[in-house]
């Protein structure tokens, strides 16, 4: 059974078992990179919250043996679980003064999100482009980010440039920039002492930049004053990996690695180990400690 047949057929045994009280809709529903998912939102009747629960996951699981039975009664739970019991009070996002703190930034390829970036506020970085979205924390739906898209810049009657320095603000405030070895990242990992020995000579001194939530750490790349702090406390310039949307990895200039080597090491782990979804570039940068810039290389 594909997708679509899969989905049709838990619509239709979800109308059926949730009655009246829902109207099940199914949609294409477009993440970064242009990777589309099988969307299904679960509109009740009594709530204005409409949870949206993707059907992939559900599909792998009945293609790979889960009984549809099972597969139906764990997206049913879901979905009467992410349904508020009561309305939410949604009208802060209407006032640009009522939710401009929350207002973050983050960057996506540029090239595989051309369809998205003509729908939301942005500004080109590089081969990247950087986007805004909202932070919110709520007791019934918990922790979550909204997507800032033209519209709501039109309703705000705010500019590009406003959104940017507002959301340079609160991205530094509400998601510090953290700066890690990478050893003592996979040390936390495996759970085991990684440091690595003063005799070993094959140590290459990598470092992890990310956020404290571990969540478009990405965007640190944005911030001028952090790589400029970051040279001098290298003292040297150094490449700039882009491992995914969330993270990036300084390599220091002097560890004689070949920039050609790091290239293909870059869309080799693209290709193999991160998700479609978290794809940031195949890209190799550098920041250039005599020139304080980012650049690709």
């Amino acid at each position: 059974m594909n997708l679509n047949c899969f989905a049709d057929k838990v619509q239709k045994n979800l109308e059926r078992e949730l009655g009246d009280g829902y109207r099940i809709i199914l949609q294409d529903v477009e993440k970064n990179n242009g990777i589309i998912l099988k969307g299904m939102t679960f509109v009740s009747k009594d709530s204005n919250v409409s949870p949206t629960i993707y059907l992939e996951s559900f599909w792998k699981d009945y293609e790979e043996g889960t009984t549809f039975t099972d597969v139906l009664s764990h997206i049913k739970q879901l979905c009467i679980r992410e349904t508020p019991v009561m309305n939410l009070d949604l009208s802060f996002f209407k006032r640009y003064e009522t939710v401009k703190d929350r207002i973050c930034l983050r960057l996506v390829n540029a090239a595989s999100n051309v369809k998205m970036l003509e729908k939301v506020p942005h500004i080109r970085f590089l081969d990247l482009a950087i986007c805004f979205y909202c932070n919110y924390s709520n007791e019934l739906l918990g922790n979550g980010t909204i997507l800032i898209r033209n519209s709501h810049m039109e309703l705000w009657e705010v500019s590009v440039n406003t959104l940017l320095e507002q959301a340079k603000i609160n991205t530094i405030k509400l998601n510090p920039i953290q700066c890690v070895p990478m050893m003592e990242i996979l040390g936390e990992m495996i759970g085991v002492d990684t440091a690595p020995k003063e005799e070993d000579d094959s140590y290459i001194p990598m470092l992890v930049v990310s956020n404290d939530k571990r969540s478009f750490g990405a965007a640190a790349m944005v911030f001028q004053d952090f790589w400029e702090k970051m040279s001098v406390r290298l003292g040297k310039g150094f490449y700039i990996l882009p491992s995914s949307i969330h993270e990036l990895i300084i390599l220091p200039d002097d560890t004689g690695v070949d920039p050609d080597y790091l290239k293909d090491m870059i869309c080799e782990v693209n290709a193999t180990q991160v998700g479609p979804e978290d794809k940031l570039s195949d890209s190799l940068y550098f920041f250039d400690a005599v020139k304080k810039m980012v650049r690709i290389v």
